[in-house]
């Protein structure tokens, strides 16, 4: 099998948006583009007005949802700067595909380890391009094999070097979205259940009534409609006033629980260009390891 494609997809999203102006840009992956190659879609990241372009055609046909993934890795990249000052001894990227952060860890020179969960192909084609980028991004950061339908995410950390007894940041973002209730129940526990206290997990949701039958908010619509017809229907929504009581059944207390809409606003603030619109059918969830959740992985 060869590596993901909408790996590299998705690193041509963020690079597109990190070289607009920069009061227009919600988030600034100046990375992204080193994973890149493939010279067709390079040639959309060449110059910002073409970047633009391609944008505005996204938000056209899937309004909101560009923009909810921009706040969200907005939000992760803040927080996990925040806890770098403590210090931050893990990062975990869940579904990590070519995300950047522990490329630009090691070029800060922060003794984090960061574990990359995903699939083999992908991985294997992301230690070719950090072979190459920079290979002190390999030296702390720790491949993680795992297929989430069938293998224990928990198992898998541990038997990678992964400490239960160390603050972490785990991030699982663009992922709860195509499971079922049951096995994104299952994953918060068995993570809560590996997790120190003060660990952290950002993730992102859809709401009930995206994925459920009736009257969708327009964007939801059309994107939903996108990703069915590429066999990767979504599955999982929650309403946000049940994420307070739903998380902290599974061993996490909530700290914030904001739809990407109210994120976007939060940021337009400190920008003076207009800033993409970000879909109020989205929220993310930024959650604290409860005192007392330190329990048996679900079998």
């Amino acid at each position: 099998m060869a590596a993901s494609s909408t790996a590299e997809l998705v690193a041509l999203f963020r690079a597109a948006e990190a070289i607009l102006r920069g009061d227009r840009s919600i988030y600034r992956d100046r990375d992204a583009r080193l994973f890149v190659r493939d010279s067709k879609l390079r040639a959309l990241i060449a110059r910002p007005r073409v970047a633009q372009a391609g944008l505005a055609v996204l938000d056209a046909v899937t309004p909101g949802l560009a923009g909810q993934a921009f706040v969200r890795y907005r939000y992760f990249d803040e927080l996990l700067a925040r806890m770098l000052a403590d210090p931050l001894d893990q990062v975990v990227v869940l579904g990590a595909g070519y995300d950047a952060a522990g490329l630009r860890l090691a070029r800060g020179g922060h003794p984090t380890v960061v574990y990359e969960v995903d699939e083999r192909e992908t991985q294997t084609r992301k230690r070719e391009l950090l072979a190459e980028i920079d290979p002190r991004a390999l030296e702390r950061t720790v491949f993680v094999e795992c297929d989430f339908a069938r293998d224990s995410v928990a198992e898998r950390l541990m038997s990678a070097g992964h400490s239960r007894d160390r603050r972490t940041l785990f991030s699982w973002l663009g992922v709860s979205w195509y499971l079922d209730a049951a096995a994104v129940d299952s994953f918060l526990a068995e993570l809560a259940s590996v997790a120190a206290s003060g660990s952290r997990i950002v993730f992102d949701y859809m709401h009930t009534s995206v994925v459920a039958g009736g009257t969708k908010p327009r964007g939801a619509r059309l994107a939903a409609r996108v990703v069915a017809l590429q066999g990767e229907p979504w599955t999982f929504g929650r309403a946000p006033d049940e994420a307070k009581d739903w998380l902290a059944g599974l061993g996490w207390t909530l700290t914030e629980n904001m739809r990407a809409s109210e994120l976007r606003d939060r940021y337009q603030r400190a920008h003076s260009g207009r800033l993409r619109p970000a879909a109020d059918w989205v929220s993310v969830a930024d959650a604290v390891r409860a005192p007392d959740s330190r329990r048996t992985p679900p079998g």
